[in-house]
């Protein structure tokens, strides 16, 4: 398989912090010890989770609760500012 460019995972994945995050998590599934999802030759792990992420075999989901809880740290920050902006 030919090697997935850089751009191209970011893209599928949805930015490069969500790669790098997808990356990590699924390196450390491997060196614990679960299988590939994907079949061919690899040199390396990290080849393994390219590999994967270009055949779409893994994402990064974020769980809704947590995502509920981001928006509303951001809608608090924004919320905040505005604040602070019409006391000058």
């Amino acid at each position: 398989m030919k090697e997935p460019r850089e751009e191209d995972l970011v893209k599928k994945v949805g930015g490069a912090f969500k790669l790098s995050a997808l990356i990590q998590k699924r390196l450390r599934e491997l060196n614990r010890g679960d299988k590939p999802l994907v079949s061919g030759k690899f040199s390396a792990p990290i080849e393994i989770v390219f590999a994967e992420i270009a055949e779409g075999k893994i994402s990064l989901e974020v769980p809704e609760k947590e995502v509920m809880a981001i928006e509303a740290a951001l809608g608090e920050e924004s919320e905040s500012e505005g604040e602070s902006q019409a006391e000058e």
